[in-house]
């Protein structure tokens, strides 16, 4: 029980740096520790359901889904308490195919114990529109947790996406629709794609993960966060072939802090706008992390055509080691074949205004650690640079910085300078 509390005082001690911040978050995710610190009282008297009761056999060959669904079937409608438990055994390994656990359950707490491991098909298999190997959908309070270990084993479907033989391949884990949602302790590795998916998601506090694929596996982003508010992520390793945290469309009030970032493309707002997509992402805080030999640090990557606003973005204290491009916004982000050469293409852009670079230290191997590419057509507005030191690596002394279209102040000192012709003034629709 120990080890709960301790992560309940986190909870309270990140909610109280905030405070001033942000007080529309407290005052929504206070009730979920409340409701926390009930849930750990009751959790020895709660029902429990052990997968091996329903026929699971753990011996990482004999396909375990049905059993898992039976156990999730009845931990789901379980009435006599108001904390259930799914476990999932230690010192076993259970083989699931594309599963989904369903909502919404009679339990105001699911608590899904995973002390022992998952592992994924070592095959394809053929993706249902869900896209994620495992899912949960429209679950309040769960709790997800345990020392397990969650193996998408990727390999075959990361060689068909590097052979165009497949245009995606599945998530790892999605979180879809869950309100008041928990993470801890888990350890996530080579997942088909994106390992860790929270989309639609209510108030959430993850704490303690660690995501680990090699640096060549395309498309594996450590965690991805769409149209989803309130959410802390603390404390957490990512080692990956993507960015390790994605945050996308919808988002907003998102806490990252402490986190541990490479190999992979750094912590990303975006990309944004593809498809001519209207966006909203605002009140995006991002400290106290690091980034090793990373392709990118903080990072704010728009496609031209977007409509809305990215605004309102902290990055603050900051360490990165021989990373390419500590600093980038880039508002022309395109991958693929189709990409426009010139500028402009499209007569829209997503409006990048409030962004601000503190206290972020370190080195970089390229010559342009700062980049700040922004759009022609509704320039970054309000770009502040205060207390920014980033040295060459391996030796590099001859350094700059790119900026263009972009408003931007400086306090403080600001290494490698910067300078960056002001665009004319353009009002925005979405200030």
């Amino acid at each position: 029980m120990l080890h709960i509390y301790i992560l309940h005082v986190t909870f309270l001690v990140l909610i109280l740096h905030r405070f001033d911040r942000r007080s529309s978050s407290l005052c929504f995710l206070l009730p979920l520790l409340c409701a926390s610190y009930l849930v750990a009282g009751e959790e020895s008297s709660g029902a429990i359901y052990n997968v091996i009761n329903f026929g699971a056999v753990g011996n990482g060959r004999t396909d375990d889904t049905k059993s898992f669904l039976r156990a999730w079937d009845l931990a789901c409608r379980d009435r006599t308490s108001p904390m259930t438990t799914f476990l999932v055994p230690s010192g076993k390994t259970f083989l699931l195919n594309q599963i989904k656990f369903n909502g919404s359950c009679h339990s105001s707490h699911i608590h899904f114990n995973v002390l022992g491991n998952l592992v994924a098909p070592n095959r394809r298999w053929k993706v249902s529109h869900t896209a994620n190997w495992i899912t949960f959908r429209d679950v309040r309070g769960l709790r997800i947790d345990g020392g397990g270990i969650i193996d998408g084993r990727g390999s075959r479907w990361w060689d068909c996406v590097k052979k165009k033989e497949c245009i995606n391949a599945p998530y790892g884990v999605g979180i879809f629709a869950c309100k008041n949602f928990r993470m801890s302790g888990l350890h996530f590795r080579n997942s088909p794609g994106k390992h860790l998916s929270l989309h639609a998601v209510s108030g959430a506090f993850i704490n303690g993960i660690t995501v680990d694929s090699p640096e060549s596996s395309p498309n594996t982003d450590g965690m991805h966060i769409k149209e989803s508010h309130n959410i802390i992520v603390n404390g957490s390793s990512f080692s990956t072939g993507d960015d390790c945290i994605s945050i996308g469309n919808g988002s907003q009030d998102i806490d990252i802090t402490h986190v541990k970032c490479g190999p992979g493309h750094g912590i990303s707002i975006g990309s944004l706008g593809n498809g001519d997509e209207m966006i909203h992402v605002q009140r995006i805080h991002v400290s106290h992390c690091s980034f090793v030999k990373t392709t990118n640090g903080a990072r704010i990557k728009t496609w031209e055509g977007g409509y809305g606003f990215a605004k309102g973005i902290i990055f603050e204290q900051l360490t990165f080691e021989s990373v390419v491009h500590p600093i980038l916004i880039d508002q022309h982000y395109c991958t693929g074949l189709i990409c426009p050469r010139k500028e402009p293409i499209k007569k829209s852009a997503v409006h990048v205004s409030d962004i601000h670079f503190i206290g972020l230290t370190g080195t970089s191997s390229s010559h342009a650690p700062i980049t700040l590419n922004c759009s022609r057509i509704i320039p970054c507005t309000n770009i502040q640079l205060k207390d920014v030191n980033i040295k060459g690596a391996f030796g590099i002394k001859t350094q700059h910085s790119v900026c263009g279209h972009a408003h931007i102040k400086q306090r403080g000192t600001i290494v490698p300078p910067i300078t960056c012709l002001r665009p004319p003034t353009i009002s925005s629709p979405y200030a």
